[in-house]
């Protein structure tokens, strides 16, 4: 009797548990998001305490391996952070690889100035600055110099870039 009753408790320990996990799972849920799919498409994204904080550090890291990656003339590395939607994405890379053709030694510089977050997306405004060499002309520095604005879109691979304005700072 007793070892049936405690079953009975176990049982019902059991449904309680699986109860209060389903209720917290759909407590977690955004009204209206929708799941994510592959590529691109945004995921959706639960406020929590603290979250914006941590939101706005990884745009930071992500930023600052954008300039590890523009340093190290990586075309392949790059393609990586941006979204496969970006608009006119194929002419950005083919830009951007040739000025990595071109410049012989390529230091960038990105300050983030502000950042504003919305859910899965994220606007950045930072203060960039490139300095460069060209190859056909060793010895002379180029620098340039600007504001830009990058929008990011969460993804299930994380942060991704999908819009870069202006773009006229990554041409060669």
């Amino acid at each position: 009797m007793k070892a049936r009753l405690k079953h009975e408790q176990w049982e019902l320990g059991v449904v309680v548990v699986l109860a209060v996990a389903a209720c917290a799972c759909t407590a977690a849920r955004q009204p209206g998001a929708t799941s994510p799919t592959a590529g691109s498409d945004p995921v959706p994204v639960t406020e929590e305490p603290g979250a914006g904080l941590r939101t706005r550090e990884t745009l930071a890291r992500t930023l600052s391996q954008l300039g590890e990656i523009m340093e190290a003339k990586s075309a392949r590395r790059l393609a990586e952070m941006l979204a496969t939607d970006m608009e006119d994405l194929p002419r950005f890379e083919d830009a951007v690889t040739e000025l990595f053709r071109q410049s012989g030694e390529l230091r960038v510089f990105l300050r983030p100035a502000s950042t504003e977050v919305k859910g899965n997306r994220a606007t950045m405004i930072v203060d960039a600055e490139m300095i460069y060499s060209r190859r056909d002309r060793p010895g002379t520095d180029q620098r340039r110099r600007d504001r830009i604005q990058f929008d990011f879109v969460l993804t299930r691979e994380g942060w991704k870039i999908y819009q870069i304005t202006p773009r006229e700072f990554f041409l060669p």
